[in-house]
């Protein structure tokens, strides 16, 4: 199973629109949480979010806006430098 690692960069898209990309970079991580820092953004907030497992990925995802209907989600078998 492919795990987030800490220093990486990754990526999601909006679901209504395709032009918009969100980048998170994972600042620490434990065995179920991490804290992540929007790269996009200059602001250097850092948020706390769960650490989920994905049989269909094969690896830790997470919903790092948070978990609504149309929430981005980050894999951690898809980082980007």
């Amino acid at each position: 199973m492919k795990r987030f690692e800490v220093g990486e960069t990754y990526e999601a898209r909006s679901i209504s629109n395709y032009d918009c990309i969100w980048r998170f970079k994972v600042v620490k991580r434990t065995a179920k949480t991490m804290r992540i820092v929007d790269a996009t953004r200059t602001s250097a907030e850092v948020v706390t979010r769960r650490i989920q497992q994905c049989g269909y990925h094969d690896s830790e995802i997470s919903f790092p806006l948070g978990n609504y209907s149309m929430a981005p989600m980050i894999v951690a078998s898809e980082p980007n430098a």
